[in-house]
């Protein structure tokens, strides 16, 4: 298989996620950690913005929950969360998939993370080349109806994730 840009994307979010949750370790030293800032890792609640098209979430909610604990003690202190499809927006239904979570449910996850000292911050990719994602809605790229959704998107999702400092 060859290397192409999007793999070689996936497979680095991959291990920088897996290597936060301490699945892997780098060196006989460990994970480096630089004092004081912001030490933060990227994990993906919604997929199909790499043009998978799956139909159902690919993790379940002990996944997320033991990578935050693994995240909380490896010192990180925010969590980028790749939100895509894997949030149910209560303005968009029609962009869940099986298993997405419900607006509530991404309140209390948030809850557990900023409880253990990590601050999480939503992430959203409307690339054109990124947006598989928001359904039948990708095909509207700079029409009225496309920025209508993603207005209400990303209103939504501020509001759910509390007026992040980072978007």
């Amino acid at each position: 298989m060859s290397l192409t840009r999007r793999r070689f994307v996936m497979d680095a979010a991959f291990a920088t996620s897996a290597l936060a949750a301490g699945c892997i370790s780098v060196g006989d030293r460990g994970v480096f950690r630089a004092e004081g800032g912001i030490r933060s890792v990227l994990l993906h609640l919604g997929h199909n913005m790499w043009g998978t098209a799956q139909k159902k979430m690919a993790l379940d909610e002990r996944c997320f929950e033991k990578a935050v604990s693994h995240i909380a003690r490896a010192g990180l202190n925010m969590l980028v969360l790749d939100v895509g499809e894997g949030m149910r927006y209560e303005s968009h239904p029609e962009l869940a998939i099986e298993g997405s979570w419900r607006t509530e449910k991404v309140r209390r996850f948030i809850g557990r993370a900023n409880a253990m000292g990590i601050e999480v911050v939503p992430k959203l990719n409307f690339s054109a080349c990124h947006d598989l994602w928001l359904g039948e809605y990708h095909r509207m790229v700079s029409t009225r109806k496309y920025y209508e959704v993603v207005s209400d998107v990303i209103r939504e999702t501020a509001e759910v994730f509390g007026r992040p400092r980072f978007f």
